[in-house]
This record gives structure tokens, C-alpha cells and sequence, in this order.
């Protein structure tokens, strides 16, 4: 488990921590009129400030509301060993209860129907970054939430649903290393074994992870047990959420014997942007989350969304006492 510091040593490592690129136009249009002066966690005792905040309610959105902010996947993906992984259009669905991603039983072409969503914009780069969601009982799938730039630049969270009621959640950089037995180097690699009585099939949880330039910090619920410092990604990417299977017997087994659906009901993430000083010109003190976020969000806003990110903003500071060894 990650311990932390003293409020003070926090705060320092706070106003150290590098910056991420900013978010799409008009949610920055909108920080820059209402929040030019930050934003700020009133109920946090270090008081940390960050630029951006960035929501999406799923269960507030149509679908032209996502296919506005994210590109609905649409192509293959076919690897040495499987079967080819298909996502497909058709498989994304959004109604009341959220974000919804199908994986199908293989079809006659030997394709995986599969689904996912990814930002329009890649500018997202350090930062606290979480999504709610509830994944599904169904063998033979995997149940992902990352941020992409390229192979050999990306943070992954993964859950590989087994049926046989093991529960791992896969956390990884790239690019990742691996031993001479070809198993996973634990460097670039660690697993989550959630808490007694956590069910990531049957209820909701949130995942986490919270990068800077040192490291990557993740977590389950709020509980941020696993830390990965070598190769972590400098470079900005995408946010991505997919559920897929390709059938590798090594990996995500499967295909699902019937259709197998996930669910998402909000992302949600606090960051700096680059490329610009405080105006502070709206008003002279930043702006609570609560706030900043009713300002950015233009497809709903629940309270309780504020209140688990501004719950672990001093998980956020902590990230950056890593690389200096401050961590206990």
C-alpha cells in the first residue's frame, strides 16, 4: 500500500509534478471562463491546484454525445497466435445505465466481434485518471482501460475474466519486459487481487492510475497498492476503453460462448495542461472541483463523482515523491 508523506512534503511534490496537454476546445473554453485561476480541493489539507478536470457521465449520453468526444473502434487487429480481434460499431451501445461494450462469440471469419471507445484528442498525459465501472461474469474476454500512443508508449489497466472466480486486475507500462521464461518482468508489470468481498463481475468499482514522469501509481477503489517506475511513458496519448477477446488459450481465452457485455458508467480525471499560465483573470481564487466540473461537464454531474477524485487528490501528489525515493 502507498503510504504518504506529511501534508507539507506533499504539497512540494504537488507543485513539482510535470504537466499534461490540455483537454478538447470547448471543455477548455469553458475552464478558461469560469475556473482561470485553477482549480482546488477545499477539503484537501495540502490544498493542491490543477488546471483540468475532465468528466463524462455515460448514463447521461446519447450516442452522438460520445461519437462527439470519441472515436467508436472500428477495425482488426490479428495477432501470431488467436483469433482475429474485430471491433465493431455495432457492439458499443449507451443508454441510462452507461457505457456499454460487447464481446461476441466468434464468427464464421474467424473474428472476434468486439468493442471500444477512445478520445478524439490525444492530449492526455500526467495525470489522476479513473473510470466506474462493472465488468461481467463471462469467460474468456478482456476488460481494458488505458491511455495509448503507441505500443511502446502506454498505461493499461486489465482485467481478463476467467469464469473460474480467480480475479486479477493487470496493470502494466509499455514497453514491457519480460524474463527469459517469457513471463511478465515484474518492472513493468504488477497485479491488483481485489479485497474480500469485492466482486468485479457482479458491482461497481472504480480503477485508477495516477502517472507523472517517475512513475505510475494504480488502484482499486481508492485503495492504490501497485507502483511501476521503469519504462513509464513521457508522451501524451488517448484514452481508450475496450472489451475484446481474441481466443489466445495465453491471454484472454474465449472466445465467450454468448454475447459477454461490460459496463461503464463514468470517467473521470484531474490533470495540469501545458502551454499556459493562470489567467486568473474571471476571479482571483481557484475554483472548488465541484465547480470546475458542473463548468466542463456538459452531459450531467453527480457529487459523488467530486467527491472520490477529490478524495485522492493527495494520492495524486504522491506520485511525484516516487522518483525521489519519498515514498514509504
Amino acid at each position: 500500500m502507498v503510504r504518504l508523506l506529511a501534508p507539507a512534503a506533499l504539497l512540494a511534490a504537488a507543485s513539482t509534478a510535470a504537466s499534461a496537454l490540455s483537454l478538447p476546445a470547448l471543455a477548455r473554453r469553458q475552464r478558461i471562463a469560469v475556473c482561470d485561476c485553477g482549480v482546488i480541493d477545499t477539503t484537501d489539507p495540502n490544498q493542491a491546484m490543477w488546471t483540468d478536470y475532465f468528466e463524462r457521465d455515460f448514463r447521461t449520453m446519447s450516442r452522438a454525445d460520445v461519437e462527439r468526444d470519441f472515436v467508436v473502434m472500428s477495425y482488426d487487429i490479428k495477432r501470431p497466435v488467436g483469433l482475429a480481434r474485430s471491433y465493431e460499431p455495432d457492439n458499443m451501445r449507451v443508454d441510462s445505465e452507461g457505457l456499454k461494450l460487447t464481446v461476441s462469440p466468434a464468427n464464421d471469419q474467424g473474428e472476434v466481434p468486439s468493442a471500444g471507445i477512445l478520445t478524439k484528442h490525444k492530449e492526455f498525459g500526467f495525470g489522476h485518471y479513473t473510470i466506474e465501472t462493472q465488468s461481467t461474469p463471462d469467460a474468456g474476454l478482456v476488460h481494458a482501460f488505458y491511455n495509448y500512443e503507441s505500443d511502446e508508449n502506454e498505461v493499461d489497466m486489465e482485467y481478463v475474466t476467467t469464469g473460474n472466480g480467480t480475479q486479477r486486475l493487470r496493470t502494466s507500462v509499455k514497453p514491457q519486459l519480460y524474463m527469459a521464461n517469457g513471463q511478465a518482468d515484474p518492472s513493468t508489470y504488477s497485479e491488483i487481487t481485489p479485497a474480500s468481498g469485492v466482486d468485479l463481475a457482479s458491482s461497481s468499482n472504480t480503477w485508477s492510475y495516477i502517472w507523472n514522469s517517475s512513475a505510475v501509481v494504480f488502484g482499486l477503489n481508492d485503495e492504490y497498492t501497485e507502483v511501476l517506475t521503469r519504462n513509464v511513458p513521457q508522451t501524451p496519448g488517448t484514452l481508450a476503453i475496450s472489451a475484446w477477446s481474441d481466443g489466445n488459450p495465453r491471454f484472454s481465452g474465449g472466445p465467450p460462448a454468448q454475447n459477454a457485455t461490460v459496463l461503464v458508467t463514468r470517467l473521470w480525471a484531474v490533470y495540469n495542461a501545458t502551454g499556459g499560465s493562470l489567467e486568473c483573470k474571471a476571479r482571483k481564487a481557484a475554483c472548488g472541483i465541484a465547480e470546475a466540473a458542473q463548468a466542463t461537464t456538459p452531459h450531467g454531474y453527480n457529487n459523488a463523482v467530486s467527491g472520490r477524485a477529490a478524495s485522492s487528490a493527495l494520492a495524486v501528489a504522491a506520485v511525484a515523491l516516487v522518483g525521489a525515493g519519498l515514498l514509504l
